[in-house]
């Protein structure tokens, strides 16, 4: 996946999480389980030497129920809770009303967001830089203490505060974790009143982390959308259409004279509709002979109703003989254009990742 290296990413996602979801909500003192609040510890009364110590039990880890391939990530979330996948990164909340923007008055949500390291950034020097970027006007941490996450060395700290323009108190915690060059960041938060029933399925959200190999995801919030794409071929985009390609050759020649490749498009449907833009985009590809090979039929994309059909033929200017289909689809008023195609002799080998990529797609909120 082609991913920005700009800490400013870490800014939008607290943003999306604190001031669009949130209301500009504040933070309160933190009261993890994880970690021992900043305040001093009342002192304890010792046991009787004859009183025996039970020893304390292992948390449960739960089973992972999300998966993220274009980050190799993992987790478990509660069932009822509501999941959005952004450009910059994921939240997980108790409502849907905190995603979309309500005030940060009740309930739990954890944001996850992930970043490449800065050359010879340690874990803790990114999460000093992520506590930096928290718009809060007193916040108060507690020591940072080493944490393994997803079996990974990692921080976390306990957060106490008041975001700029905030109401409703919230408590909290941020987490970090290494993985290779890229640093990982979990903050999770509920309202102030309500930690007692949320803090500890929060900790059981960060105990659930685990990291697996990366896929190769394509994501473009220009585009608003995400696709995957095998780990061989390579891409070219441009600022309303990406292809990609099996080999560099193809893609800088434009000639398929072997191998594989995908198109994907958009621009407005305007007042068409996706029947009409559908017909628009797939007559501007000529054939000399040959064409069309199925009539046109519904295929879900990315969760939304579209169309399909398939083709074989000889593109006009070729002399390959290219297998492969196209397909539209509409998301938020806008059309999206797919063509996957490949070398007809080779299209059992390769149509198989074409439409596995069509399968992956999905809309940006």
């Amino acid at each position: 996946m082609k991913r920005s290296s700009s800490i400013a990413i870490g800014v939008i996602l607290l943003t999306a999480l604190f001031s669009a979801a949130c209301g500009n909500a504040a933070l309160q003192p933190a009261m993890t389980p994880m970690l021992p609040s900043p305040t001093t510890a009342p002192t304890a009364t010792p046991l009787p030497t004859s009183t025996p110590i039970s020893p304390t039990p292992t948390p449960e880890i739960m089973e992972p129920n999300y998966t993220e391939p274009a980050w190799g990530l993992s987790l478990w979330y509660p069932t009822h809770w509501i999941s959005d996948v952004q450009a910059e990164g994921l939240i997980f909340a108790t409502s849907a009303e905190l995603i979309e923007g309500s005030e940060f008055s009740a309930g739990a949500a954890m944001g996850v967001l992930s970043a490449e390291l800065q050359t010879g950034q340690t874990v803790d020097e990114f999460l000093q830089m992520m506590l930096e970027e928290l718009y809060f006007e007193d916040m108060a941490t507690s020591d940072q203490q080493a944490r393994t996450i997803g079996g990974q060395p990692g921080l976390v700290v306990t957060l106490e505060g008041t975001p700029e323009r905030g109401e409703y108190p919230l408590r909290g915690f941020m987490a970090v974790a290494q993985r290779g060059g890229w640093g990982y960041l979990f903050l999770g938060v509920s309202a102030a009143h309500e930690w007692s029933e949320y803090g500890s399925t929060l900790e059981e959200m960060l105990r659930s982390v685990r990291f697996e190999e990366i896929e190769h995801f394509y994501a473009s919030s220009e585009m608003g959308l995400t696709t995957w794409y095998p780990q061989d071929w390579m891409y070219e985009e441009d600022h309303d259409q990406v292809i990609f390609a099996s080999s560099e050759d193809l893609l800088r020649s434009g000639n398929l004279e072997k191998g594989a490749a995908m198109l994907v498009s958009t621009s407005s449907l305007r007042e068409a509709s996706l029947e009409e833009w559908f017909e628009d985009q797939a007559t501007e590809l000529d054939f000399e002979s040959g064409g069309p090979t199925s009539k046109v039929k519904p295929r879900t994309v990315g969760g939304q109703t579209g169309l399909t059909f398939r083709l074989e033929g000889i593109p006009t200017g070729s002399e390959t003989l290219v297998k492969g289909f196209m397909a539209a689809t509409e998301f938020e008023d806008w059309g999206y254009f797919f063509l996957g195609v490949s070398v007809a002799e080779e299209w059992a080998e390769c149509g198989p990742m074409l439409e596995e990529m069509l399968d992956s797609v999905q809309f940006m909120e």
